[in-house]
């Protein structure tokens, strides 16, 4: 960003640096930006502020002196020495900040020998200067030799250098100001996006509590109207059979009993349906649990279907005492080693059941058997309710309904599930009852 001379100094600080300057030399000082504009002057000469710069021709030539300074000085020049066309002598040294020409400081208004007074007398009488008071203020002003003002130029440098220098910092102030003002707007756009993302966030997340709400009671009714009308076919299809079974051929009594058998496997479905409503519509009973206790308690519910085959069923001794859910907990690690009795195919079934640890210390719970496996395609699936990979009656039959309990039951805890698995040769599924970062 470009700017102006004025906007990089204090110019009244350098106006009071300008006249302590001339108090302590005697020379004449003014510092002009690169468009003429004079910023600061100190110690002045009559002969300038009375007569040069009043009149229009006059001032004409100072500031044509001034622009040829500046211009031999953005030649590169590091000072410039030079008789104005009003008979005075000015140096120009220039104020360089980054590389860049701000502007100049001038000291002048001085002569090198004592005035030709026959040519001032001339410049009087041409443009209707008082001579005697014309004069009379020439004769005031200091005469310095050129050896003396050359001597002079290196502190004129350094002054100039200084000077400059503090430009640079008032600039770099400029452009950090700036860089933490636009950082700022930033912020305050990224504020206000945030603020409205929110917003919307909250707006959906409520709509959509309250879609899955009103989809829980769906389910609730839905399932538990449906009953009522099942059992009655049920219980009229068993009536026919006890009591007309005499009457009916063999291909009346197999569409009863098929009957009988949809209406029994619709039941199952209902159930399932029911239990995976009433998950959502209660609260989380979150409390500090034994994993152990909690895993004996899922092996003993499935007591039968670990009889029906040979069996090993290991379960690690670093299990520890967790905050979640044990109903829900419960029901995971249930559905959990359900699945891996039920979809296992070797002459013995081997089951893990475990916890491991993040680098944080955080717990995570895992089942691990040696079953069928589960293409890598289907892991979403999996958890999709009533959504079964094999046949109906394939592995014992079954809903389909379990891993989407499950999966209902870890999400309601604010935790993840995930699967790591081969097929013929096993999987793994892991989980987490406490809200986390896990891959």
């Amino acid at each position: 960003m470009e700017y102006k001379f004025s906007e990089l100094f204090d110019i009244k600080e350098l106006q009071s640096l300008m006249e302590s300057f001339t108090i302590a030399t005697e020379f004449s000082t003014a510092i002009l930006d690169l468009e003429g504009k004079i910023l600061t002057s100190a110690g002045w000469s009559d002969v300038c502020t009375k007569f040069h710069r009043i009149h229009p021709i006059t001032s004409k030539r100072c500031t044509e002196s001034d622009t040829v300074l500046a211009a031999q000085l953005n030649r590169g020049e590091h000072y410039n020495i030079y008789k104005c066309k009003n008979g005075l002598i000015d140096v120009a040294v220039p104020i360089i900040i980054e590389g860049t020409h701000m502007g100049n400081l001038f000291i002048g208004q001085i002569l090198f020998e004592v005035p030709n007074v026959e040519y001032f007398k001339k410049q009087a009488k041409e443009f209707g200067f008082n001579e005697s008071f014309y004069l009379e203020a020439l004769n005031k002003m200091p005469v310095f030799t050129e050896e003396k003002i050359k001597q002079t130029m290196e502190f004129l440098l350094k002054l100039a250098k200084m000077i400059g220098n503090l430009g640079l910092a008032k600039k770099q102030q400029l452009e950090r100001n700036k860089q933490i003002s636009d950082l700022l707007e930033i912020e305050e756009t990224l504020n206000q996006e945030l603020v409205q993302e929110k917003e919307k966030l909250e707006r959906l997340t409520e709509e959509l509590q309250k879609s899955n709400k009103e989809l829980d009671d769906f389910a609730y009714i839905a399932s538990h109207d449906l009953r009522e009308p099942l059992r009655g076919i049920n219980n009229y299809s068993d009536f026919l059979l006890e009591d007309y079974a005499d009457k009916l051929d063999n291909e009346g009594k197999s569409m009863l009993m098929t009957v009988s058998k949809l209406t029994h496997r619709l039941d199952q479905f209902i159930d399932s349906l029911l239990f995976f409503s009433r998950l959502g519509r209660t609260s989380t009973d979150q409390k500090a649990v034994s994993i152990k206790d909690i895993i004996d308690d899922a092996i003993n519910s499935l007591e039968l279907s670990i009889r029906e085959r040979p069996t090993v069923i290991t379960v690690n001794e670093n299990l520890p005492v967790v905050n979640c859910d044990p109903f829900r907990t419960t029901e995971v690690f249930k559905n959990l080693i359900g699945n891996a009795l039920k979809y296992n195919n070797k002459p013995e079934r081997h089951i893990e059941v475990g916890c491991l640890f993040t680098e944080s210390n955080e717990p995570f719970f895992y089942v691990k058997d040696n079953g069928i496996g589960i293409k890598e395609k289907h892991f979403d699936n999996v958890f999709m309710i009533f959504k079964r990979l094999h046949p109906r009656d394939k592995y014992g039959g079954g809903t389909g309904a379990g891993l989407t309990i499950a999966k209902k039951c870890v999400t309601l805890q604010r935790g993840k599930i995930w699967i790591e698995s081969k097929l013929n040769e096993g999987t793994t599924f892991y989980f987490t009852v406490t809200e986390g970062t896990f891959s």
